[in-house]
């Protein structure tokens, strides 16, 4: 038998041709403190970091809402939306993300756009791309996107469905969770958690790192 290589997903409709420096990568995760114990001579305990996906209900968890461009290689480098300083939008909760949150999130990050823009015009039409889950897309969230009284354009694109290799902001997530892991010690607390989540989204996707991970998941398509 010859194994042929499938074919890769469909682009993401509406976005084919459309320069990288547009998107707006959206998502949201969770992370908690799980407490392990090992047996080493005496015993011993340490704290780890660990995705909700392990969380259990009466875990304390912090919910990350996590949005970033590619940057934009018109703008100086010394200025944010260029490829060194793309700009990353954050908010932080313990609270279940609902369309309300992510509503209000969004909201934040336009409004930001609106009132402090990139150098030129390059913020006049901007495209979110997020998962397509129901949150996403209630009448509130698609309200404050495409009914906002603005002078920019923004609109919301699904990424393809079951393809987290496509999704820019999924390698953030990686490296948040690692980065996390590497600091991580038995005495961390909540406060710790989130306060080192900040720093360490504030430090990672500089260098162009944000763009070349764009064209490594195939925008522009």
């Amino acid at each position: 038998f010859r194994w042929l290589k499938p074919p890769p997903p469909p682009p993401p409709l509406g976005v084919h041709g459309l320069p990288v420096h547009r998107y707006i990568d959206i998502d949201e995760t969770g992370f908690f403190l799980k407490i392990l114990s090992a047996n080493y001579g005496r015993g011993h305990c340490t704290c780890t970091v660990q995705c909700t996906s392990h969380c259990r209900r009466n875990e304390s968890k912090i919910n990350a809402i996590l949005a970033v461009e590619a940057g934009n290689p018109n703008i100086p480098p010394h200025m944010d939306g260029s490829l060194n300083r793309p700009r990353k939008w954050l908010r932080l909760t313990v609270e279940n993300v609902d369309q309300f949150i992510f509503g209000g999130f969004i909201n934040e990050v336009l409004d930001n756009i609106e009132r402090f823009p990139v150098q030129g015009d390059y913020d006049m039409n901007r495209v979110i791309i997020w998962d397509n889950l129901r949150a996403y897309k209630t009448p509130y969230v698609t309200t404050i996107i495409g009914d906002r009284p603005s002078l920019n354009s923004f609109s919301s694109v699904d990424r393809p469905h079951y393809c987290p290799k496509l999704a820019p902001i999924e390698y953030m997530f990686y490296e948040l969770d690692a980065e996390l892991g590497r600091r991580c010690t038995r005495d961390w607390t909540m406060v710790d958690l989130r306060w080192n989540k900040i720093d360490i989204v504030w430090r990672i996707g500089r260098e162009g790192r944000p763009h070349s991970t764009f064209v490594h998941c195939g925008y522009p398509f």
